[in-house]
C-alpha cells in the first residue's frame, strides 16, 4: 500500500466518522453532549486537513520508511 493510498483510507474512515457524528447531533436526544460532538467533529476535521496537507504526508511516508524491511545499520 503506497502512503497516497493511506491516505485516501485514512480520510474515508474520518469522513464516516463525522457522518456519524452529525446523526447523532441532529437525532435529537436531549441527554447528548452536543458541545461534545461539536468538539470531535472540529477535530476530525483538522486530522483531515493535516493528513492531507505536505507535513502529514511527510509523516506517514516516514512511517512506512521506518516500517520497511531493509538492512540493518
Amino acid at each position: 500500500m503506497e502512503p497516497s493510498e493511506l491516505v485516501n483510507v485514512l480520510t474515508a474512515v474520518l469522513a464516516v466518522s463525522m457522518v456519524i457524528l452529525v446523526i447523532r447531533i441532529f437525532r435529537g436526544d436531549i441527554g447528548d453532549n452536543k458541545g461534545g460532538l461539536v468538539f470531535a467533529m472540529v477535530i476530525l476535521g483538522i486530522a483531515i486537513y493535516f493528513i492531507h496537507s505536505e507535513t502529514g504526508l511527510a509523516v506517514i511516508e516516514q512511517v512506512f520508511e521506518s516500517m520497511s524491511p531493509g538492512p540493518p545499520e
